[in-house]
């Protein structure tokens, strides 16, 4: 008797399943998100900034300001160091930078003078006094403005766009530049009106409201050419440049 021959099982379910489960594989990897690069190296000069106000900021007490004035000189060597320019990673531009480590260094000086003095007073040429605890006070304030000023963020792109035609009209000169580019300022901060996630909603609407009504004063009062108009414009570019960094310094750091 002839046997008929045994059936070759078919290769085709399996070779199906092999190709269904490689094109899984490559939608899979294709909608994994990109990883996320980590924030940079921190600069060597904030870190010796956050190690010199450490012990300060550990001491309380009435006596508080007595007691830090022993740790006076290496916080003035420490902002010192401090570079001239935003550390890396920093989304702020050096005029905000050079502003925050400013002010820092003045309310250190402050301090010192008053440490300095048998009263634990300085006295200022305008004829104000300050004690020693008010100039600590203002430098706990300075010291966090300059850590959270290093702190790296993700610019969102609206603010990139607003950034770079800001920095355009800084570099330029004169009321009618800068009057030309108000509207194109304007129509580009209206795209920053929501906050973005993580960030907190009410100091982003107060800011950006301030940041706006600089705007605004820039077409009602300073745009008619009128006598002291340059200086005026000045100072108004300078008070959108800050409302716009605050807006900035609002966005959650990448580091969180």
């Amino acid at each position: 008797m002839i046997r008929s021959p045994r059936p070759v099982p078919s290769r085709l379910p399996a070779l199906a399943a092999a190709g269904l489960a490689w094109f899984a594989c490559l939608a899979g990897a294709a909608a994994k998100p990109a990883p996320v690069p980590p924030p940079p190296a921190r600069d060597p000069t904030v870190v010796q900034l956050e190690a010199a106000y450490r012990p300060i900021a550990k001491i309380n007490g009435p006596d508080r300001a007595r007691r830090a004035c022993a740790d006076r000189d290496k916080l003035r060597t420490a902002v010192s160091a401090l570079p001239k320019a935003a550390p890396a990673g920093s989304p702020i531009d050096g005029d905000a930078w050079h502003a925050s480590v400013g002010g820092l260094a003045l309310a250190v000086e402050n301090f010192a003078a008053a440490c300095q003095a048998p009263d634990l007073k300085v006295h200022h040429i305008s004829g104000e006094v300050e004690t020693a605890d008010a100039c600590l006070s203002r430098v706990d304030e300075e010291v966090q403005i300059v850590l959270d000023a290093a702190r790296p963020r993700d610019l969102l792109p609206a603010m990139k766009r607003f950034q770079a035609a800001l920095q355009r009209v800084v570099r330029e000169t004169g009321s009618k530049q800068l009057c030309a580019r108000r509207d194109e300022l304007a129509k580009l901060l209206a795209g920053l009106v929501e906050s973005p996630p993580r960030a907190d909603t009410q100091k982003w609407e107060q800011a950006h409201a301030r940041a706006a009504r600089n705007l605004d004063q820039i077409k009602a009062n300073r745009c008619r050419g009128h006598r002291g108009a340059e200086v005026e414009l000045a100072d108004a570019i300078t008070q959108v440049h800050d409302g716009f960094y605050q807006l900035v310094l609002l966005l959650p750091p990448r580091d969180e």
